[in-house]
């Protein structure tokens, strides 16, 4: 339910929060259960910020336009999961890959492939970026091998390997084998349903959830807040002793004239020095639904003999404008999903729509080496949210840039216990760009908020 703000004007509350994505969600939560008033504030009509389910009749399932996966097995998510009693399913790790128009099995490539990125553990001192490493490091790598690897990196960092720290892809890879972050799940009924518990259960413990509020000031003294929010082109302003800010990093980064843009008073200079070493990553993610899974009928080469495509889970072919695809397996659906991130989703993502989905099916027809008209008899609807076009996220989500190691700490740490910062961009733990990573800094800004507050009783 929509909230109007008109009945928030002047009022004092003890904790503002700025967006309902998870992180938001997971602080007014945590804060309002101990007995604290909250206030969050949405510039969307929507929460869950960059999880966006959708569904469609012609699918049985939920679309996911946004976060996908569980990756690894988080107790920040899965304690929720615990909670709301959701469904989860886990994704078979069938990777593979197209090379010299042969079909390659993840086994065929894998072991070289680790051997590469665990290459990173063996620099101990110094930053370079991952293409530096993949030149100065992996000479003996094939290029096949270095190609995976760099489209593994951009494609699930959603990253440039030319920016993106090695250190930080090393503490990413430590922090997921605490997870077991080599498995991957997905909530069955949706990802949104852990956010409509979240939201849920915010709300049952007093927290008030206020949409389509852009927030376009925050004025601060010690202990206390001014927060002016442009709501329908009227002009409100809170006040509170505290504020948590979740805003997405590239809205934080924003130039003053942008829909979305922040402006802080005084300044925080040392955020903005902290933010020159992150960066917001792009993506492009279609998914495709189909009259049937006719992909389940396809044989491809390899090197040995032709390989059906009935158990098709994830496909990679690196030459491609979208390399990478997966089905909904172990759910068997008529719905393929497209992906790419980095590089080629930043020069993609300034096309129109159509033209994304249209490189798409090409892409398809390229590595099913089917006629692109023959897919495009299949195809029933397809589904795009442009990320990087949206005004309140400007992008996927974010990475450490080479020396940017410690920038989320220096993001995430409080002001004058005033404000506090949340969202996957403060993750100092490895898992910067996840859910699982935002729930978790939304706890820990939660934390922070009440130790202060309590402090001042």
């Amino acid at each position: 339910m929509t909230r109007n703000s008109h009945d928030q004007t002047a009022d004092s509350r003890e904790v503002l929060i700025l967006g309902a994505g998870v992180a938001g969600l997971a602080a007014a939560r945590t804060i309002a259960k101990a007995g604290f008033s909250v206030t969050v504030l949405e510039a969307r009509d929507r929460t869950g910020g960059r999880i966006h389910t959708i569904r469609d009749s012609k699918l049985p399932i939920p679309i996911e336009l946004g976060a996908e996966f569980i990756h690894g097995r988080p107790p920040e998510t899965f304690d929720l999961v615990k909670e709301a009693r959701l469904l989860t399913c886990e994704l078979p790790q069938r990777h593979w890959q197209i090379h010299n128009k042969l079909l390659i099995k993840s086994a065929e490539f894998f072991s070289e492939l680790m051997d590469v990125m665990e290459g990173m553990d063996e620099i101990k001192d110094g930053d370079l970026s991952f293409r530096d490493y993949l030149n100065e490091y992996c000479k003996n790598a094939s290029d096949q091998t270095k190609s995976a690897a760099t489209m593994f990196v951009e494609g699930f960092n959603a990253a440039d390997d030319d920016t993106i720290s090695v250190r930080s892809l090393v503490q990413q890879n430590k922090a997921e084998d605490q997870i077991d972050g080599d498995r991957q799940f997905r909530v069955l009924n949706g990802y949104d349903s852990l956010v409509r518990y979240l939201e849920d259960d915010a709300r049952a413990a007093g927290a008030r959830i206020i949409l389509n509020s852009i927030v376009k000031e925050v004025r601060w003294a010690p202990n206390a807040v001014s927060v002016s929010v442009d709501d329908n082109n009227d002009t409100n302003t809170l006040q509170a002793r505290s504020v948590v800010i979740t805003l997405p990093l590239s809205i934080l980064q924003s130039k003053p004239e942008a829909k979305a843009a922040v402006r802080f008073v005084p300044e925080l200079p040392e955020k903005t020095n902290a933010m020159k070493f992150l960066r917001m990553g792009e993506v492009l993610k279609i998914n495709l639904i189909f009259r049937e899974p006719f992909w389940e009928q396809v044989e491809l080469d390899s090197k040995e003999r032709r390989e059906s495509l009935m158990d098709l889970s994830f496909i990679h072919a690196s030459d491609k404008t979208l390399p990478t695809w997966w089905t909904q397996l172990p759910v068997r659906t008529s719905m393929l999903v497209g992906w790419t991130g980095g590089p080629l989703a930043e020069q993609g993502s300034d096309c129109d729509d159509q033209n994304i989905v249209e490189d798409g099916l090409t892409s398809l027809s390229e590595i099913l080496r089917m006629p692109k008209s023959r897919i495009e008899e299949f195809l029933l609807s397809s589904h795009f949210h442009n990320w990087s076009r949206d005004p309140f996220t400007n992008g996927a989500y974010s990475y450490m840039t080479v020396g940017g190691y410690d920038a989320p700490a220096e993001l995430a740490r409080p002001v004058e216990d005033t404000l506090f910062f949340a969202g996957e961009a403060t993750n100092t733990e490895g898992h910067i760009g996840t859910v699982h990573g935002a729930i978790a800094t939304g706890l820990r800004a939660a934390g922070e908020v009440l130790a202060s507050l309590e402090s001042r009783k």
